[in-house]
């Protein structure tokens, strides 16, 4: 089966890593940038965007394999959507440099980096990105598109709630919840829970906005 990684950009390098270091060899990459159609990104071809999938010229057929490296998680979130009405099978991208206690439970279409801790009990939804270095204590519950970044702590039974963001270095104490699409700033220390819809920063952290 066909495999392709959308996203020829900084996202897309890491994850073509990962996958060659699992001895999974990809068939090109995705790009809705017109201006990169045709050309090469890491010596893989730039086949297309989104509407190559279901083109004439598509070489991938009625099923592929694939998984979205887009930062953005509203925007992972709508690709992905596309590209499964294309007949895209959701990838789980593990890095085998990452520690993840057996019992854990994955959804589909995962990026899971290098140094990241998964501890046990921790479910993991649809669509997310596990940061490089960062740690998932024994009972999280990361739901659909969130986005965890590099060096990020999470203690034991935090809840992430969908499109929640949590920035780089951020700390979130035990049993939180991150509300509905909200962001952590880097460096935050969360030590109670989150609303929905908000952006937060600091030690301790507080709203700073509200997003609309």
């Amino acid at each position: 089966m066909n495999f392709v990684i959308f996203g020829a950009g900084g996202h897309g390098k890491v994850i073509l890593d990962i996958l060659k270091r699992n001895n999974i060899e990809i068939t090109g990459f995705l790009d809705d940038d017109k201006s990169k159609a045709n050309t090469e990104f890491q010596n893989y071809p730039i086949l297309g965007g989104v509407q190559y999938c279901g083109s004439e010229e598509s070489i991938l057929g009625d099923k592929f394999q694939g998984i979205v490296a887009l930062g953005d998680n509203k925007k992972r979130e709508k690709v992905l959507t596309k590209l499964l009405k294309f007949g895209m099978v959701p990838f789980n991208a593990f890095h085998p440099a990452a520690t993840i206690a057996d019992d854990v439970t994955f959804s589909k279409g995962n990026a899971v980096m290098a140094g990241v801790v998964i501890n046990s009990g921790s479910k993991i939804g649809n669509n997310t990105i596990i940061n490089t270095a960062c740690s998932i204590d024994h009972d999280n519950t990361l739901e659909d598109h969130v986005q965890v970044c590099p060096g990020a702590h999470l203690a034991g039974e935090v809840t992430v709630q969908t499109y929640a963001f949590i920035g780089t270095g951020a700390i979130v104490n035990p049993g939180i919840t991150i509300g509905f699409n909200s962001i952590i700033g880097s460096g935050a220390v969360i030590i109670k829970d989150v609303p929905d819809n908000v952006i937060v920063a600091g030690n301790p952290s507080k709203i700073i906005k509200k997003i609309v």
